[in-house]
């Protein structure tokens, strides 16, 4: 559901739910307001945006109450399409102001891009140690200038919205495992359920409060709110390994040819991987989580040994 839109021409329209309506004006000619309201990432940003903006008017207590932000005019600056019809990317500039005397406008640069999911994969060596290591992909990202680097597996979401299924997909694509729903754990959505429910129960919150109702965020990590509107679920997965199997993974070539993908893996020990992920902050994030939850004994040691894939050479 894209929301209430009213057509001015081809190029703009109002969304309606806004109060007062927004005015959206299309600045590039390879996209048309249908196709701008029905890219699921618009359409998530719109409907989170549009519920935080009504909580101001709707509590008392609001910190933004007596002077509430609205969101008056989008303008779609640049599009990418990675296919004819698969819509990529979208830059808009969002202008949201308030009447107070003197406030300048909030920034409002946004790179939609939709949701994302990155797995720490922890496989144990099955040896009198039980050396535990991290499997990290090492492979160019060209927006960081880099033909090589390391981080832990992680892939865009196709619209879905089921972190599981992505994660799974993407630890067969990228790291020839096959693993199952059962096998993964949703540190971010564990984390954030936990506190959500600790905080309720340590703090009497009156009915009908700005603080009761909150903002609908996703269950996710958020790595760059200035100006990105990714949210990365953070899964977790952990196996056994022989070493015939670490042999075989460490260094293998994986990724999908037809998406541009080679990959290279590599397995860090546990101890000391945090140096080698020390620029991948959804890594950083996601070794962040595993250390709490395992002192919650949240956790379980690994009883299973990992499955490797057939290779599609």
């Amino acid at each position: 559901m894209a929301g209430q839109v009213s057509k001015l021409n081809t190029r703009s329209f109002y969304l309606e739910e806004f109060e007062p309506r927004c005015r959206v004006d299309i600045v590039p000619e390879n996209l048309t307001p249908e196709q701008l309201t029905n890219f699921v990432p618009f359409q998530d940003w719109k409907r989170s945006l549009h519920h935080a903006l009504s909580l101001q008017s709707r509590h008392p207590d609001h910190p933004f109450n007596k002077h509430p932000w609205r969101l008056e005019a989008i303008q779609v600056q640049s599009v990418v399409w990675f296919t004819e019809t698969r819509l990529g990317f979208v830059m808009l500039q969002a202008v949201v102001k308030n009447d107070k005397e003197g406030a300048m406008p909030l920034p409002g640069t946004v790179f939609l891009r939709g949701n994302s999911v990155a797995v720490l994969i922890i496989l144990e060596l099955d040896n009198e140690a039980r050396d535990k290591y991290v499997l990290l992909a090492v492979q160019p990202r060209i927006a960081a200038g880099s033909l090589a680097f390391t981080e832990i597996p992680a892939g865009m979401m196709d619209g879905s919205g089921k972190f599981n299924s992505k994660a799974i997909d993407e630890i067969k694509e990228e790291c020839n495992l096959v693993i199952r729903k059962e096998d993964l754990l949703d540190m971010t959505g564990e984390v954030l359920a936990g506190s959500a429910k600790k905080a309720t129960e340590q703090t009497e919150v009156p009915p009908g409060t700005a603080q009761e109702e909150t903002e609908k965020l996703r269950e996710a990590m958020y790595p760059s709110v200035g100006g990105c509107d990714e949210a990365i679920g953070l899964m977790f997965c952990q196996k056994k390994m022989t070493q015939a199997q670490m042999d075989q993974l460490q260094n293998a070539v994986t990724g999908l040819e037809a998406e541009g993908e080679t990959i290279r893996l590599k397995l860090v020990k546990l101890e000391h991987v945090w140096r080698e992920v020390a620029r991948d902050g959804k890594a950083l994030a996601a070794l962040a989580l595993y250390g709490q939850l395992r002192k919650e004994g949240k956790i379980k040691e690994p009883t299973e040994f990992v499955e490797l894939a057939e290779s599609s050479d």
